[in-house]
């Protein structure tokens, strides 16, 4: 009668556990890595203080990113936004009326200004909202690009204004009283040349965020 021979132990290793598992796997070469200005703490959260307004020991509206307007970056937006509001109100307020006399500069520097605000409002709304936001955008070119694109706009539609305010509308200022248009179209050119200074600006400080240099 043929012996039944019992079949060598087996060892069994033990199941790794997901930390282990995760250490094994390779990152797959086509997921999309985040830019390298974002750094992660131990919970894979953004590292930086918590948002939201302090109002003593309570934290209000932490969904906030309040952080963002106390840096350059958000002086800046802020600043772009109030000029472009200041700018539109005073050509539409006072150059709504010349428009045909100054032609194609009205056109061209209300629609510069207008695109531009648009943009930096919805940005600003956006940074404010979300923390993860910001660092994803300003990393990018994006920021870059809208920027330097802004500053040029405004300071080629700022440089025609003031040719045609100062060779259409001056002697009307200098012939009729209290003829208020000049001077407001003066201050919206000269804050238009201010707003393209602070593109320039922050497309700079833009470029160093999305190089890791800020």
């Amino acid at each position: 009668m043929a012996r039944i021979g019992i079949p060598p132990a087996v060892s069994i290793r033990p199941i790794p556990t997901n930390a282990n598992v995760v250490q094994m796997m390779p990152c797959p070469s086509n997921i999309i890595s985040s830019p390298a200005s974002i750094r992660y703490n131990n919970r894979g959260t953004l590292r930086g203080n918590r948002g939201g307004i302090s109002c003593g020991k309570w934290q209000c509206c932490p969904c906030l990113h309040v952080d963002f307007i106390r840096r350059t970056p958000g002086i800046l937006k802020i600043f772009e936004a109030l000029i472009g509001v200041i700018c539109q109100f005073l050509l539409l307020m006072y150059g709504a009326k010349h428009s045909q006399v100054l032609g194609e500069s009205f056109t061209l520097f209300l629609i510069s200004i207008s695109s531009c605000l648009i943009t930096t409002i919805l940005l600003l709304g956006c940074y404010l909202v979300s923390r993860n936001t910001y660092h994803l955008i300003r990393s990018s070119i994006f920021e870059v690009a809208f920027n330097i694109v802004a500053s040029l706009l405004i300071m080629t539609s700022s440089s025609y204004l003031a040719y045609a305010v100062s060779t259409r509308l001056y002697d009307d200022y200098t012939r009729i009283a209290f003829f208020q248009v000049y001077p407001a179209l003066c201050a919206a050119y000269i804050l238009g040349f201010v707003g393209g200074v602070l593109h320039g600006a922050d497309a700079f400080c833009a470029y160093r965020y999305s190089q890791g240099l800020s």
